[in-house]
């Protein structure tokens, strides 16, 4: 019976995800053209003793993006096509430490959001699983603090987020088990129901 009930579970819940389209926003080559970036943002060669480079050697990467500007400034991705998944990314502080905001929009909407706190000496791999999303962003911390052996700039142009290897899927489909696999299912608990009711009234018989 249980093995029954196993099959009949399975059938139901066969294909319950179809899996969409996966691609990954490196910045070898430029930046993805399926989104339209804002705020204040940029793209590097990952040279010298800072997160760039942690960063690189750690996603084996060549350039790597990054965002700066004041505390509280924020730089988005908007889809420029259908919605999307946001399944994984790794990020750093490029010249100090902060806790940094990665938001995940649906529409006008913050669905997600998590406070990652990033320093430049090693990386955030962040597998996140966000669904049915239009925009993500990645939003500078207020409590940056540069660190020793940082070679540039100074104040506020230090506040980089470096970020590489952002995984995103398309068209993937949440399948709803369709009433007949509902009723399916229904009939095979009626079923088992009625074997297990025969087959208790058996022992008792035997055992008179």
């Amino acid at each position: 019976m249980r093995n029954i009930f196993c099959l009949l579970l399975a059938l139901m819940t066969a294909n319950a995800v179809n899996a969409g389209v996966i691609t990954t926003m490196d910045f070898e080559t430029g930046y993805d053209p399926t989104f339209n970036i804002s705020g204040l943002y940029g793209r590097t060669d990952a040279v010298g003793t800072n997160g760039y480079n942690v960063l690189s050697t750690y996603t084996s990467s060549n350039y790597v993006g990054y965002t700066y500007g004041q505390a509280g400034s924020e730089v988005k991705f908007t889809s420029v096509t259908e919605n999307f998944d946001l399944l994984e990314l790794s990020m750093i502080g490029a010249w100090g430490s902060q806790t940094a905001t990665l938001i995940g929009y649906q529409g006008a909407v913050a669905a997600y959001t998590q406070d990652v706190s990033i320093n430049r000496f090693s990386v955030d791999n962040l597998l996140l699983g966000w669904s049915d999303l239009t925009a993500f962003s990645f939003v500078t911390g207020n409590d940056y603090v540069n660190q020793p052996g940082h070679t540039c700039c100074g104040g506020a142009s230090t506040m980089q987020i470096a970020f590489d290897n952002i995984v995103i899927e398309r068209g993937a489909i949440q399948a709803v088990p369709e009433p007949s696999a509902l009723a399916l299912l229904g009939l095979g608990l009626a079923g088992l129901a009625r074997i297990s009711h025969e087959e208790g009234s058996m022992r008792k018989e035997e055992a008179a």
